[in-house]
């Protein structure tokens, strides 16, 4: 999410800068005002991604990320926005399956809403702090979250008595 918002608002900052160009030049910087919103829709999209929240990638391993990401996004995690509306989403690969019907809303809806804040600073000249305020009320917090360790047994079909994987002592997680 911390990656969105400095791509977004050097976005809104080129868009402005933008406005104040003519013709194919206001074209050519609203363009690239545009496209950095674009690279920083990417993480927009993935803060709505279950497989996305809660694990700090940086301090594990590969494998770990990679079976924590596979999990939760086939799981599921149940969200809610600082407006107090709560629902279910899923991850990569889930976006237009019918379970996910409410996450695909949510996301289509986080991008409009960055899309439209980077035309409006463009069309008019400023940022609307209003509209960037609402965006950022939508953004989603997981609100639950099994502990992680029953899942990954699950995932790679460990037994209670076999021997743990060297891996699966080795990470760490936090939930937000």
């Amino acid at each position: 999410m911390h990656d969105w918002v400095k791509h977004h608002r050097a976005a809104l900052q080129f868009a402005e800068a933008a406005s104040r160009e003519q013709g194919i030049d206001a074209i050519d910087a609203f363009q690239r005002a545009f496209f950095r919103n674009a690279f920083g829709d990417h993480f927009l999209q993935d803060s709505h991604a279950a497989g996305h929240m809660g694990f700090n990638r940086s301090a594990s391993s590969i494998a770990a990320t990679a079976a924590y990401h596979k999990v939760w996004n086939k799981r599921g995690r149940r969200l809610e926005n600082r407006k107090g509306e709560r629902w279910t989403t899923y991850g990569d690969g889930f976006l237009r399956a019918k379970k996910n019907t409410e996450g695909k809303r949510r996301v289509v809806e986080a991008c409009e809403n960055s899309a439209y804040a980077v035309i409006s600073a463009f069309v008019f000249g400023t940022r609307d702090t209003s509209h960037e305020l609402a965006a950022w009320r939508q953004l989603p917090l997981p609100i639950d979250a099994r502990p992680m360790a029953s899942l990954l047994e699950g995932e790679l079909a460990i037994r209670k008595n076999s021997p743990r994987p060297r891996c699966l002592a080795s990470i760490r997680f936090f939930h937000l």
